[in-house]
């Protein structure tokens, strides 16, 4: 039984040692960078970020030339109820320009063939062409092209927002990473106390079969101390589970293979506590992504009045034309027709909706909405707030403790060594000595796992800040030798 408790001791130490000598380690900025590069939600948001970016040409568009053309043939009859042949082709080139005025020209043809003409003197078939040049100013509604300023603004805030989304989708990612990474770590800490504790029962085993040996110890001195190291073998499996569970989530937040070692590292030096809150919160709303992206979605509703309030105007156009008109074709006296005069239009072009709930309706939703924005921006601010002060004071108290524990700690020491002694005089039990230890072992622990509070306290407050984006390891070095 004794050698069975030895062998399975020595087995244990060896799977940990050696598999975890083969790992590689890796710190929490080269696993944040590795699980934000290979997340495919934020790649499907740097994607819609690219599309979004696309709306600006769209909207430059609107300045560009359109060209349109008719063209048809009919026979039909005239007033004069005589029947005709009819070709006729319009083309027509528009722009628009930046000030909202537009220009353009145009050109139509036609060439009519009638079976009977009132009168010889009318050319049969008569081709005429005319040529025009249009401008058209607006004087109220669009008045300065606010469709296309506010349709460019309109798309820069659609980029904004798209890609305000995907930093936000990033912080809350790197939430749930930094929250693995230090449970991992949190782990690993119980197996190594647990591995001291089991090295120190040894020996204590060791011990007592030697004084058992002697005469000294009696039978349930070494059940005690097995049934202890029984106990920690059982802990240590438990705890060896749990990293098994831990290391398969990090592998598939890093998109690896699910059987990939790694091991998680702590800085061996503590950070300093934190003693500026104000500027620590200010950096945190200046970063803070959802912030700027309630503020895009204010100025986009303020985008959106301004639209609707340009349509809400009535429509006053001043129109210009300027053109020629020409007829020629032979008729019936073998006389060639040949005719030009110019043309000229100048004139106005008026009209206004008389129903405009639909608008004011539009208009009343976009306030609603700039003020929805305020009031989470404000919500935000006290969050954040909440937050920065929280994890500050969580931190300066977190040096508080772990100078208690170290302290904690060398008296347990002091007090275990002190029993130890003593019973190698025989002046006290197994069990006391026993109990020693676990108080020890408990100590060491509690220890370790407020240097990880520590640590991972200063990370979530340097994501609220936006410092750790700035410590991240870029990819093609985070994966040399990770595989």
């Amino acid at each position: 039984m004794k050698k069975k408790i030895i062998c399975s001791l020595m087995a244990a130490a060896f799977f940990y040692y050696s598999s975890n000598s083969c790992a590689q380690t890796m710190s929490i900025e080269q696993v944040l960078q590795r699980a934000v590069d290979n997340n495919i939600l934020l790649k499907i948001a740097e994607l819609k970020t690219e599309r979004a970016s696309h709306e600006k040409a769209k909207a430059e568009s609107i300045l560009g030339w359109e060209i349109s053309n008719q063209t048809n043939f009919k026979r039909d009859v005239g007033f004069t109820g005589t029947p005709s042949d009819i070709f006729r082709s319009i083309t027509s080139m528009n722009r628009m320009l930046s000030s909202g005025d537009s220009v353009g020209s145009s050109a139509n043809y036609s060439l009519e063939n009638s079976e009977f003409v009132f009168s010889p003197v009318f050319p049969n078939p008569a081709h005429r062409l005319n040529l025009d040049l249009n401008y058209r100013k607006p004087l109220w509604r669009d008045a300065g092209n606010p469709n296309y300023i506010l349709g460019l603004q309109s798309a820069k805030l659609g980029t904004e927002l798209s890609n305000e989304n995907k930093l936000i989708l990033k912080d809350q990612f790197a939430i749930q990473v930094i929250e693995a990474y230090f449970s991992t770590l949190l782990t690993q800490a119980g197996i190594r106390n647990i591995q001291r504790a089991r090295n120190r029962t040894q020996r204590l085993i060791e011990f007592v079969k030697n004084n058992q040996e002697l005469g000294l110890a009696e039978e349930k001195d070494l059940l005690q101390v097995n049934a202890q190291l029984q106990t920690l073998i059982a802990d240590q499996s438990n705890f060896e589970l749990v990293w098994t569970q831990q290391r398969i989530a990090i592998n598939q937040l890093m998109a690896r293979d699910h059987r990939s070692e790694f091991l998680p590292t702590l800085e061996t030096s503590l950070k300093a506590p934190v003693n500026n809150e104000k500027n620590l919160l200010l950096e945190a709303i200046n970063h803070a992504p959802a912030i700027r992206l309630q503020h895009a979605r204010i100025e986009l509703a303020e985008t959106t009045m301004k639209k609707i309030r340009n349509t809400n105007k009535n429509k006053l156009d001043a129109i210009a034309s300027l053109g020629t008109r020409s007829a020629y074709g032979g008729n019936a006296l073998n006389e060639t027709i040949n005719q030009h005069d110019y043309a000229v239009t100048i004139g106005f072009d008026y009209s206004r909706s008389l129903d405009k709930r639909g608008s004011d309706a539009e208009i009343q939703q976009a306030m609603l909405d700039r003020t929805i924005a305020l009031r989470e921006i404000e919500n935000i601010k006290r969050e954040l707030k909440y937050n920065v002060f929280g994890f500050s004071q969580e931190i300066n108290a977190t040096h508080t403790t772990i100078a208690a524990y170290k302290k904690r700690i060398a008296k347990e020491q002091q007090k275990l060594d002190e029993a130890t002694q003593r019973y190698h005089r025989g002046r006290t039990d197994t069990q006391q000595l026993i109990l020693f230890e676990n108080d020890l072992s408990t100590a060491q622990f509690l220890l370790e796992q407020k240097r990880i509070d520590l640590a991972r306290r200063h990370a979530r407050l340097d994501l609220l800040r936006g410092k750790i984006w700035e410590k991240v390891i870029p990819l093609s070095v985070s994966n040399k030798g990770v595989q």
